[in-house]
């Protein structure tokens, strides 16, 4: 089988294109017989996310907006030097793949209830 052209930048790889493997192995090209490998585990629990109070991250933090803002969480890094990142959270709900470990109640200005996902 020709191994098929991908331009860069691409907004899509053929799985023909993709191959996974061990160091020092030969790579196996992906297909139905040989799929590729993939980490899909449901939550198991949440945690409520409380402003300005530390937790142990989880693998991700639920979102319920009411009303649209900002949210500035931060991240279970910060013992190497605190890490924040500001997301702009429309109203709803959403999960983002976080390990958030707090938010920080004078960088949001949306209106929401937050839980760690674990």
């Amino acid at each position: 089988m020709p191994n098929p052209q991908i331009l860069h930048p691409s907004s899509s790889v053929p799985l023909a294109a993709m191959s996974f493997g061990d160091t020092g192995d030969i790579a196996k090209a992906v297909s139905p017989a040989n799929p590729l490998p993939t980490l899909d585990r449901p939550y198991r629990g949440a945690r409520p996310l409380v402003a300005n109070t530390a937790i142990a991250a989880g693998s991700a933090v639920l979102v319920d907006c009411l009303v649209a803002g900002s949210v500035q969480f931060e991240f279970a890094d910060a013992g190497a030097g605190v890490t924040t990142l500001t997301v702009n959270v429309p109203a709803g709900l959403a999960i983002l793949p976080f390990a958030a470990q707090r938010f920080l109640s004078a960088g949001s200005t949306a209106s929401f209830n937050a839980w760690v996902l674990d």
